[in-house]
């Protein structure tokens, strides 16, 4: 049987199935005959479909259904032992391969930065800083080398040991979302880091010395980034592996599979804190315990991360290979021109974002972050801020030329910026129904200049209102917005001539009022929100600014710029202005899905669109007009 003909035979049985099982008040002796029966097809589909999607599908109906039932069942206890001696190691026994590759990025990063300390005797200063080293070099000068660990008092230590070793694991298994590079960049980063160390200790004779000293929590702690890293590569392999699903289906996967292994490691940070709190800091206790420290840290490594899930994996061999279960939803074509709820408005909005964005993207980094650099070179050359770190309010400021930082030149350059950003997002709105292909990039230089022509006055009145207008005005300007951003989709597009447009998209502003106000205010609320990815105003701290990109900028600028401040003010100026212009798709796309929706109320063009089309497509879709 065609798997086409399978599908179509069946459908309507497993949609029952779905619509029962998410039923609060389901009925048992139904679901139980429609889950016999999907478990039939379940077994059909994997003896002649099992490389295509319906497996995939079918087995997430039938496995829904079973976890449903052994949720129910299985205690706290049960499941807490159950993932310790069954669900990680089965996990790192799947992941051995991104483990093996996580560990020979570390060593050899370790080699290559021991032979570099060899070669270059400053290197360790480059990568360890001048005051660890100067430090270091006192210390030992004072007979005491391992004094830098008896600086706090026990319990301090522990804690802030503990949560900053947390941290930097979360670090590099959140890097690993950048396809995997960015948790190889963080494993070479900190192997540079350790080569550096123990061959500054080597050329001072006090290798082991310091090897006594530092494994006792090291090997639980590095072994612990290695895992992280690890399940950074994971997760990145999701967005480079995709296989038959698509690339989002398989990073939610993966990711889900590393956040299970980088759980593993929370144990493990917690004893290495405990062990260079309370332990380390006894430098005389005689090397036997030392040594007995390391080796059995280095036992317990091998013996449970290592040989014990090849035993768990040759145990259940039939559960070694992942399961994919993707979520199944019902996709919704995306067109021009249709009568959309609020909810459609958002879907739609976030649908375009994702099947766009790249091309959106593309045009951001290749031609708007150029200009942005430019621009933001001469606002730092005109005004050095390198004193302190600006906050972030003090950056948004500045990149925008906004508030005190205000001048003709800052408005000028935000106005072509915002055109730019505005007339792509309007010309890939426009390939929705055109569907053309090739090189975007290409396409783009041949067709946007109409569109830039038309956002330019546009967006100079839009900006003009928004930095010249006293703030007490905001709320004003807030309600009369329907009447305004009604106007960026037939203006930049081009519908009609720039009058009638106008007319048209303030016109549609006064007839959906209500509407149109609170989906603009929502989508610019939901894109500020997104915002807080980079930096989380009310919970700082747990945001990419301050996990990720602060600590990549310090460590690649603190010990090799003078003017480090400085330079660390003006990337985040950059990014801060690049992910503004990312997110501003988002209210583009919305009040220009929000103006076709209500112009198709208007004068019906989908349906008639449709109309031209009827006997020439699909006869299903016939059917249902």
């Amino acid at each position: 049987m065609k798997e086409t003909d399978f599908i179509e035979k069946n459908k309507k049985k497993w949609q029952e199935f779905e619509k029962i099982s998410q039923n609060k008040s389901k009925d048992p002796d139904k679901l139980s005959e429609l889950f016999v029966e999907i478990t039939e097809d379940l077994s059909y589909a994997k003896t002649f479909y099992p490389k295509r999607s319906v497996r995939v599908y079918l087995n997430y109906l039938a496995q829904k259904v079973f976890l449903t039932f052994s949720k129910s069942k299985t205690s706290f206890r049960e499941t807490f032992v159950l993932f310790w001696k069954k669900n990680l190691p089965l996990e790192m026994y799947r992941s051995r391969k991104a483990f093996l590759t996580s560990f020979l990025f570390f060593f050899v990063a370790v080699l290559v930065g021991a032979v570099s300390s060899y070669i270059d005797p400053d290197f360790s200063r480059i990568i360890l800083g001048d005051y660890y080293v100067d430090m270091t070099m006192e210390n030992i000068n004072k007979g005491n080398p391992m004094a830098v660990y008896k600086q706090m008092n026990e319990g301090e230590m522990f804690l802030e040991i503990t949560i900053n070793n947390i941290r930097v694991a979360f670090l590099v298994f959140i890097m690993g979302v950048f396809f995997s590079v960015g948790s190889a960049f963080l494993l070479v980063s900190n192997g540079f880091m350790l080569g550096a160390f123990q061959y500054f200790f080597y050329i001072k004779g006090l290798l082991l010395t310091s090897f006594l000293v530092i494994w006792i929590h090291g090997t639980l702690e590095i072994s612990a980034i290695v895992i992280a890293g690890a399940a950074g590569i994971v997760m990145g392999n999701g967005l480079l592996f995709p296989g038959t699903l698509t690339r989002t289906q398989s990073l939610q996967i993966h990711a889900k599979r590393g956040i299970n292994i980088l759980l593993g490691t929370v144990p493990l940070f917690v004893v290495a804190g405990f062990l260079e709190g309370y332990v380390t800091r006894h430098t005389e206790m005689p090397n036997f315990v030392k040594g007995l420290i390391i080796f059995s840290s280095l036992a317990f490594i091998v013996g449970y991360f290592v040989i014990y899930p090849f035993r768990v994996g040759k145990k259940f061999v039939e559960e070694e290979r992942v399961e994919e279960r993707p979520i199944h939803t019902q996709s919704r074509t995306l067109s021009l021109y249709s009568i959309r709820t609020m909810s459609q408005v958002f879907y739609d909005t976030f649908r375009f974002y994702k099947l766009y964005l790249g091309r959106i993207a593309s045009v951001i980094f290749f031609i708007l972050s150029p200009l942005a650099f430019l621009y933001l070179v001469g606002v730092f050359s005109i005004s050095p801020y390198g004193d302190y770190y600006l906050e972030p309010g003090e950056l948004f400021e500045l990149a925008f030329g906004n508030s005190i930082h205000f001048s003709w030149a800052a408005f000028a350059a935000n106005v072509l910026f915002f055109t730019l950003t505005t007339a792509t997002v309007i010309h890939s709105m426009q390939l929705i129904k055109e569907k053309k292909k090739g090189s975007y990039l290409r396409l783009w230089m041949k067709e946007i200049w109409p569109m830039l022509i038309n956002a330019f006055p546009l967006v100079l009145f839009f900006l003009g209102v928004l930095f010249l207008v006293p703030k007490g005005f905001y709320l004003f300007l807030l309600l009369a917005s329907p009447f305004f951003v009604l106007v960026i989709y037939p203006v930049v597009s081009g519908e009609t001539s720039f009058q009638k447009s106008l007319s048209r998209g303030i016109s549609y502003g006064s007839k959906d009022f209500g509407g149109t106000l609170v989906s603009f205010l929502l989508i610019s609320v939901l894109a500020y929100v997104f915002s807080w990815m980079y930096y989380n105003p009310f919970l700082p701290g747990l945001d990419l600014k301050s996990l990720v990109i602060d600590e990549i900028i310090d460590w690649h600028t603190i010990t090799v710029f003078e003017e480090f401040l400085l330079i660390k003010n003006f990337i985040s100026a950059f990014l801060i202005l690049i992910i503004a212009h990312l997110l501003l798709p988002l209210i583009v796309a919305a009040v220009s899905f929000q103006y076709l929706s209500i112009h198709d109320k208007q004068n019906a063009l989908g349906l008639k669109q449709r109309l031209k089309k009827f006997g020439k497509g699909n006869k299903h879709f016939e059917t249902k007009l």
